[in-house]
């Protein structure tokens, strides 16, 4: 469970985009939406998000805390 909210919040910005597309009026049409998206995300696209977030991690340790010059999103 405490993965999955990881993923979750880190797909935040993705996920909402999908599920407000077409702009649902009825609090059950937002819901539908939410399970629709959720279902619909790639098994692969959530291990390329726990890599790119393993690798920005690696490095923060390595630069003791400095920040990235740059983000790279790999796909």
């Amino acid at each position: 469970m405490f993965m999955e909210q990881k993923i979750n919040r880190s797909h935040a910005g993705y996920v909402k985009s999908l599920v407000y597309a077409d702009k649902p009026q009825t609090f059950d049409h937002l819901e539908d939406n939410i399970h629709r998206v959720i279902a619909d995300i790639w098994p692969q696209m959530l291990e390329k998000v726990i890599e790119n977030w393993t690798s920005r991690l690696d490095y923060i340790r390595a630069s003791r805390c400095s920040r990235m010059p740059e983000i790279i999103f790999k796909m």
